[in-house]
């Protein structure tokens, strides 16, 4: 366990998953074992109903912060994609560009893909559901963010981009996203974007929400520094930092973020490992996967099976590990919310 420090202020083919060649077969455990998987098979793209509300598990309690964190636990799952990026929708689906099939998918927790549209593209970074239930794709090697239907039909956000990679979105149901060495906001009811926040010669990646969306964090992949944007009741930026600097390096950079009820910092390396940055400042490794090229990192949505206190991890070798945090994740704009 390391101590580093911290600024922190605020607390609060062309076939489905399925089917795809050699899925289930390498699903190796590494972990202790998890019960098996169950869950809705949820909406398929033509109808995007929703699930029964039998599918959605109980009810959220409320976590007590001060608890000891529970040792985790973690398991591959089968039948899952491969892709950069992926989130889960409110129906119980997670949402990804299949890398081997180049399809826009939801896949339920049972396993089940059903085919929103093809997307073949070279490189596919960030996805992310809105609050009307389109998904924001980032298009990194076409420069564009794309917006894109469940039933399957697209149209462009943003273009003319460097790199465009991680994308979060905001409670004031604006898209916020990276493109190389800038932060920009795009207000989706005007297509206006600009830039918030700029670190020259950088690759910003990793944007995730504190719980009460007052700040905004992110991460230099490579040089291993984790940075905040703070927020005014006005949604202007305030302050602007660097909190923490974790191990990175060539072969081993940090990637996807996302935070918990608590305040807990979660940031993915791309060797596997995933990190915990406490309030306190105090660094400690989760798990240490061992794994080809982890990506993402989201808490499950509490629908359909994705437990909302387990976090996904992308593999994009191997597909999505489970990890039980035992500790529910922040509310996200699209998602009911969490106590």
């Amino acid at each position: 366990m390391v101590v580093v420090g911290i600024l922190f202020a605020c607390r609060g083919g062309a076939a489905p998953p399925s089917v795809v060649s050699d899925t289930a077969d390498t699903a190796v455990q590494t972990g202790p074992l998890q019960p098996e998987r169950t869950g809705s098979d949820g909406p398929t793209a033509d109808t995007g109903a929703p699930i029964s509300t039998g599918d959605t598990g109980p009810p959220i309690e409320p976590f007590d912060c001060t608890a000891p964190l529970p040792t985790p636990t973690w398991t591959l799952l089968p039948d899952t994609p491969r892709a950069e990026e992926f989130d889960f929708d409110a129906y119980g689906n997670l949402i990804a560009v299949d890398s081997a099939s180049g399809l826009l998918l939801q896949v339920t927790y049972a396993g089940k893909a059903s085919v929103v549209a093809p997307y073949e593209a070279i490189e596919l970074a960030g996805t992310r559901v809105l609050i009307d239930g389109d998904y924001a794709i980032a298009d990194e090697w076409n420069g564009t963010i794309t917006r894109n239907s469940p039933k399957g039909s697209r149209s462009t956000l943003v273009t003319g981009l460097n790199s465009p990679n991680s994308l979060a979105v905001g409670n004031d149901g604006h898209l916020y996203y990276t493109a190389f060495d800038a932060i920009h906001r795009v207000d989706l009811a005007t297509d206006l974007s600009e830039v918030l926040f700029t670190l020259p010669n950088s690759d910003l990646d990793g944007l995730t929400f504190s719980p009460d969306f007052s700040a905004l964090y992110f991460n230099h992949d490579d040089a291993g520094t984790v940075g905040r944007m703070q927020f005014d009741v006005n949604r202007d930026v305030i302050r602007e930092e660097i909190v923490a600097h974790l191990p990175s390096g060539w072969g081993h950079e940090l990637d996807g973020m996302v935070m918990d009820v608590c305040s807990n910092l979660y940031v993915v390396r791309t060797d596997g490992i995933l990190y915990r940055l406490q309030l306190d400042g105090t660094l400690d490794t989760v798990v240490d996967l061992n794994s080809g090229f982890t990506s993402a990192a989201h808490f499950g949505s509490g629908i359909g099976g994705w437990a909302h206190d387990y976090i996904y991890l992308m593999d994009r070798s191997q597909g999505v590990w489970e990890v039980d945090i035992g500790v529910p994740g922040a509310s996200l704009p699209h998602l009911p919310a969490v106590p």
